[in-house]
């Protein structure tokens, strides 16, 4: 039994050591809907609200145009990152939340992320449905070293956006407009762990008990779209093998 018992101490130390490192790399974070957070950030923003939402805790929702347009509202503050080391930004999002649009960051007035296949994703993107219910999730996006290199602080900003239909020929049918709030906004983070770990003392709400099992496979929905005719190329007749 002892080396059982060895195992879960050296198990638990891990954990414990792991865990506090996680949390001694968070450099700042900012919580919103908190005036004093907010202001000691130098919070400032554009057709935002405050609401209550996960766990009982405050957010902000960015809101949608007046007019029917793509961009809604948007929001930054200054943040403190370290000076020599690689830094991210993780936000912090209810996972009940059921909305349709795009959250992207800029950092500096640069957009970080891309909002189409890249290898820095953009920060969010809701589809209707919730994302992880009942509890909170995190998102992390890596800041270029050229914006904080040398820097202390620099302005972190989130844009909202209308959804998007990657599938389009241009603009006008790939950026859809803004109708609604964007998913709230309860956290942002930076910090220098490409992994990052919440506090041990911040609430994560909870899984969902007994969830419904679907008893038989639902009905199957075929929906017809019109495609362009391509030509009709023969690869042989084209000599792309040789064949003439």
């Amino acid at each position: 039994m002892k080396p059982v018992a060895s195992f879960k101490c050296l198990a638990f130390l891990f954990y414990f050591i792991t865990a506090s490192l996680g949390e001694a790399a968070i450099v700042d974070s900012v919580s919103f809907g908190d005036v004093g957070s907010e202001g000691a950030h130098r919070f400032a923003g554009e057709r935002s609200e405050i609401v209550k939402g996960g766990v009982g805790e405050t957010a902000r929702r960015l809101l949608a145009p007046a007019t029917n347009y793509w961009e809604g509202g948007r929001l930054a503050v200054s943040i403190a990152v370290d000076p020599a080391k690689q830094n991210y930004a993780t936000a912090k999002f209810w996972g009940s939340d059921a909305t349709r649009g795009m959250l992207l960051f800029f950092c500096d007035g640069k957009q970080i992320g891309y909002r189409h296949l890249g290898d820095i994703d953009y920060l969010d993107s809701s589809v209707g449905e919730p994302a992880f219910l009942g509890r909170f999730f995190y998102t992390t996006t890596p800041l270029p070293l050229e914006l904080t290199r040398g820097e202390t602080n620099l302005t972190l900003e989130i844009r909202s956006y209308g959804p998007v239909w990657t599938y389009a020929s241009n603009f006008e049918t790939y950026q859809k407009p803004m109708t609604g709030p964007s998913r709230g906004i309860y956290k942002i983070y930076s910090h220098t762990d490409g992994t990052f770990t919440p506090p041990t003392d911040e609430r994560q709400g909870d899984a969902p008990k007994n969830p419904p099992v679907a008893k038989s496979p639902g009905a199957v929905v075929y929906v017809a779209r019109s495609m362009p005719r391509l030509p009709r190329v023969s690869l042989f007749t084209q000599g792309v093998f040789g064949a003439t």
